[in-house]
């Protein structure tokens, strides 16, 4: 593994940056030196912690990935789930409560709560649970914590087919009429 600098085409300088062998993978990221990635991050403040709000082996993929990139994680898991792989394999695991949803992987402020106290700086939703709700998006930014994924507008657009046409037509995206 290590880092070099290039020059692309248009004169703009990246730093590619290559995980040692011993990760599994030959994963590659290139940054922009000094700039950011186009989504208004670059590479010197990329997270250092990334709490997973999710369970199983989507928290396990997004571990991996994360620990591909040198991202610390935080599992939270239900009492069910003690036992499950992705709560050994994170850095950090943290019980949110009782196997019923609503009371651990639903719990919004406790998962909050727990990023906080762990600090880290973004919450990576999964798919279900809370990665569809406009609601936490905006309570992760009422707290200065990042969602990774659409911001709570854009959930809320897309929850309604009407406001999800709209949008689409806006776009320029065909649409059945």
């Amino acid at each position: 593994g290590g880092q070099c600098d290039e020059e692309n085409p248009g004169g703009q300088k990246t730093r590619i940056l290559t995980l040692p062998a011993s990760t599994g993978s030959d994963v590659s990221m290139r940054t922009p030196v000094n700039g950011d990635d186009g989504r208004g991050r670059s590479e010197e403040d990329m997270f250092q912690k990334v709490l997973i709000a999710n369970r199983g082996e989507i928290a396990r993929r997004i571990i991996r990935t994360c620990r591909k990139l040198g991202i610390a994680t935080v599992a939270v898991y239900s009492e069910a789930d003690a036992s499950l792989p992705f709560v050994r394999e994170a850095d950090e695991a943290v019980l949110l409560g009782p196997p019923p949803a609503a009371k651990s992987y639903m719990d919004m402020d406790k998962i909050l709560d727990i990023a906080e106290k762990t600090k880290a700086e973004a919450i990576h939703p999964g798919y279900g649970f809370l990665s569809e709700n406009p609601e936490f998006a905006s309570r992760c930014q009422e707290r200065g914590i990042v969602f990774i994924g659409p911001r709570p507008e854009v959930i809320r657009a897309m929850g309604s087919k009407i406001e999800a046409r709209r949008k689409m037509q806006e776009a320029k995206v065909p649409v059945v009429p």
